[in-house]
Parts: structure tokens; C-alpha cells; sequence
């Protein structure tokens, strides 16, 4: 297993989860996992956070966040109240997506995915959305697994992740907030990915 360390982030996994991913990832697995010291706030506006992967980039704004993978935001408006939602960039890929339940299209809305089920070409239910992805199962307070798969672009490979994300008692036009993103992991190869679960090496040590 390969995995590359960032000095800026700090890694933590629990001892059974690494364990687990021990056993059940393909030997060639190259996952790369970024956990923030602080979690990274997910504004409370129509652009909300734009966030690349691959070089750990986050801003508010997607010029500030050249090759970005994934944006949640709040996407509300006087026609619309969806609260937290989640979008991800138009082409080069047409197959990059939010992992998603119902019907392709602006009223899809991202799973909550259970620690441990995978994220991978073929998930078991659902289908990866392109569009603006509701996020309903989001917006309650707790702590929550988002599934979905971007075009690396230092690979050209499509990507399969996990965001983890922390949702806030707001209601309404605010439901959901305030929200951050605490951590994410990646799996470089282009191979699947087990929610929740970090690497064996990363599970016992912190690095600031």
C-alpha cells in the first residue's frame, strides 16, 4: 500500500477500521486521506466551498480553486429551497457524480452512505448525479459519510471518495447549517473505497 503524507494535515483512524481495510482493499490501494485540524466551514451562500482533492485546495470562490472536485453550498433562492446541497464541475468528465438516490437531475439526493459500504463503479443502489445533488439526508444535525467520484487531474483516472461532513440544526432556507467538512479520503488507483476506513498506517500517530 502506497500513501502519500501531508505535513499540513493531521490523519487519525480507529484500530478496527484499519484493521478491517487491512483485509478487505486490493494490494495495489493508494489511498490519500486529508483530516484538517479544524474542520473546513462550509459557507452558508450560493457558492459555498470549493474544494480540490488531489491538491487539498479549498476556497469560496472556483477561480481561487483551479481543477476543483466538489462544491457544497446553499442553494436556495426565491423560487427554490433546497438548504445544503452539494455540485460537482461540468466537463472534462461526464461521468463524475454525487452518489445519489431517485432521479438523475436537479431533484437527486445524496445518499448517506454507511460506514463500511463502498463507493465504486457499480454501487449496489443509486447512481452517480451530475446535476445540483439535494442534500435531504444532510440536513439535521449529526455527522454524515457523502459518496461520489471525480476525474484526478494529475492521473486523468476517474477517483472514488468519501466526505465526511457535520451538519447543523438550521432549518428551512438554512437547513443543514452551519456545516463543515471534518475529513475526506480518496483512492488514487481509480479502485473502490470503504466509507469511514483510513489506512493501517495512519491509524496510530498525528502529524502538524
Amino acid at each position: 500500500m502506497s500513501l502519500t503524507l501531508d505535513a499540513s494535515t493531521r490523519f487519525h483512524a480507529p484500530l478496527l477500521c484499519a484493521a478491517l481495510l487491512a483485509l478487505s482493499q486490493p494490494a495495489t490501494a493508494m489511498m490519500r486521506c486529508s483530516f484538517p485540524s479544524q474542520p473546513i466551514a462550509i459557507p452558508n451562500t450560493i457558492d459555498g466551498l470549493y474544494i480540490d482533492f488531489v491538491t487539498g485546495v479549498a476556497a469560496t470562490t472556483p477561480r481561487d480553486v483551479p481543477g476543483w472536485d466538489f462544491n457544497p453550498f446553499n442553494y436556495s433562492s426565491s423560487s427554490t429551497n433546497y438548504a445544503l446541497a452539494f455540485f460537482v464541475p461540468d466537463p472534462p468528465s461526464s461521468l463524475v457524480g454525487i452518489l445519489a438516490t431517485g432521479t438523475p437531475g436537479n431533484t437527486a439526493v445524496a445518499q448517506d452512505m454507511r460506514l463500511g459500504s463502498t463507493v465504486e463503479a457499480y454501487p449496489a443502489t443509486g447512481f452517480y448525479n451530475r446535476a445540483i445533488t439535494r442534500g435531504t439526508n444532510f440536513q439535521t444535525a449529526g455527522v454524515r459519510y457523502l459518496g461520489m467520484r471525480f476525474l484526478n487531474e494529475a492521473t486523468g483516472i476517474l477517483n472514488y471518495a468519501w466526505v465526511q461532513i457535520s451538519s447543523g440544526t438550521g432549518t428551512g432556507a438554512d437547513a443543514g447549517f452551519p456545516a463543515s467538512i471534518i475529513n475526506y479520503c480518496y483512492e488514487n488507483s481509480g479502485s473502490w473505497i470503504p466509507v469511514g476506513f483510513t489506512p493501517v498506517g495512519l491509524q496510530s500517530f498525528g502529524i502538524d
